[in-house]
């Protein structure tokens, strides 16, 4: 999994060029494409699901309990190679469909908002932001995968405009 999440953490050039540009747009700000998305986000922070606990915690995090799990090299050629080419997708979006379908399970519902980090952008900006996630109709891997995919292609400026609307 760490191999993993070291290649999620890998910035895409499209994405950082994308980030420059609206940066250095001074007017992206006050724009009615920033403003329009306000909406969109709105939306996303109202919704609200609690995980399910088995009880309260109130040990520090030093106390805290975690688990890990590593991929065979057979598994992680097909995550790398077989899986991204069959639906023309990054790594991440097959692991926030894995986690998507194992959070949403564990919780009992139908969808849930995950923070997602873009990174840094070439400007140095970082993007956090939440996305929406929903498993409706995914009544196998494919459609799941599929789902995901343009879930996260519906996110405006690829969550840019999230942190900068924020400020």
């Amino acid at each position: 999994i760490a191999a993993l999440s070291a290649l999620l953490a890998e910035r895409r050039p499209d994405n950082e060029l994308a980030g420059q540009e609206i940066l250095n747009n001074t007017e992206y700000a006050k724009s009615e494409q920033l403003l329009s998305q306000q909406r969109y986000w709105q939306r996303v922070l109202e919704y609200q699901q609690e995980m399910p606990v088995d009880h309260k915690a109130t040990a520090a995090a030093g106390g805290m309990k975690s688990t890990s799990a590593r991929l065979d090299a057979a598994l992680t050629n097909l995550l790398l190679h077989d899986v991204q080419d069959t639906y023309h997708t990054e790594v991440r979006d097959i692991l926030l469909a894995a986690l998507t379908r194992t959070l949403c399970n564990w919780c009992r519902s139908q969808e849930l908002v995950i923070a997602l980090d873009a990174g840094h952008t070439a400007a140095g900006f970082n993007s956090h932001y939440p996305v929406l996630l929903s498993i409706r109709d995914c009544t196998d891997e494919s459609r799941l995968i599929r789902s995901i995919k343009e879930q996260l292609l519906q996110v405006p400026d690829k969550g840019i405009g999230f942190s900068i609307l924020k400020y």
